[in-house]
């Protein structure tokens, strides 16, 4: 995550996945399949590269003084990663 290594930790306490330092916080059973936890895994991973990417363009369109585009990701095979919405 971000160029370093973070650990994956199911934990039923939890409603939402969260980050704490270099550990994620999956809100999963520890009887959770491979596929949820990759499911899971994948999901809070997309919704931090859409903050993270909507941050970043927002820095960027106030740098010029332009209004920042809507953001969309895309992961199909043969596209672009983050794309502008329509």
């Amino acid at each position: 995550y971000l160029g370093g290594t973070i650990t994956v930790h199911l934990a039923t306490d939890r409603k939402q996945a969260v980050l704490d330092g270099t550990t994620l916080h999956l809100p999963l059973p520890p009887e959770a399949s491979p596929r949820q936890i990759r499911d899971a895994a994948e999901a809070w991973l997309r919704r931090e590269a859409q903050q993270l990417l909507a941050a970043s363009i927002g820095r960027l369109a106030a740098h010029v003084r332009a209004t920042p585009p809507k953001l969309a990701l895309s992961f199909a095979a043969r596209s672009h990663w983050a794309v502008p919405e329509a």
